[in-house]
């Protein structure tokens, strides 16, 4: 069994005005604490971003403007993993074990998706590659919703009651620094 790891570093970042991939965190880029973070699991990461990262080699959308899938999409067109953990790189606080979780349980369905308290996180997930059909064929349709591929596809869910930081503006990047130091 392989597994990928898709870190989603591909947004806009316009409430944050900067490039979240790029926010310092323990001494180190976001997006180096979290492929170190991956790291624990495989050494097969791909990032999806729409610009060049210093140290990492990218995968860029070849369709623009229809979201998360796309950047997944493409990822999954560079391997042959058997399963590919899905994490976006403004949470960067969500716990490893997350996904470890996920794996073990996925079982038969196609995907995992996280739900936490209650809310369903789409973009944190675990997908096997035999989604990668429906996926393609929902981008050909423009179907570009996470939450509706998730629904369409046997699925099933891991729940927690975590309290996750999603870093969209510079208050919530003082609260994850704030936060950060506190758990140290």
């Amino acid at each position: 069994m392989t597994t990928g790891f898709i870190i989603l570093a591909g947004g806009k970042s316009t409430r944050m005005n900067y490039p979240k991939h790029e926010l310092m965190l323990n001494n180190q880029r976001m997006i180096d604490f979290i492929v170190n973070k991956a790291k624990e699991i495989t050494d097969e990461i791909y990032i999806s971003a729409n610009e060049s990262i210093n140290g990492y080699q990218i995968t860029y959308d070849q369709r623009d403007n229809i979201g998360p899938i796309e950047g997944i999409y493409q990822c999954m067109l560079l391997s042959e993993c058997d399963y590919y953990c899905i994490m976006p790189c403004d949470k960067p606080m969500l716990p490893i074990a997350i996904y470890k979780a996920m794996l073990e349980n996925i079982k038969e369905k196609e995907c995992i998706v996280l739900r936490n308290s209650g809310k369903v996180e789409p973009l944190v997930a675990v997908f096997k590659r035999s989604a990668m059909t429906a996926i393609e064929q929902r981008i050909n349709d423009r179907l570009y919703s996470m939450t509706e591929l998730c629904e369409v596809l046997p699925h099933t869910y891991y729940n927690t009651d975590l309290t996750l930081l999603n870093i969209k503006t510079q208050e919530d990047y003082q609260l994850l620094l704030n936060q950060f130091e506190y758990n140290k």
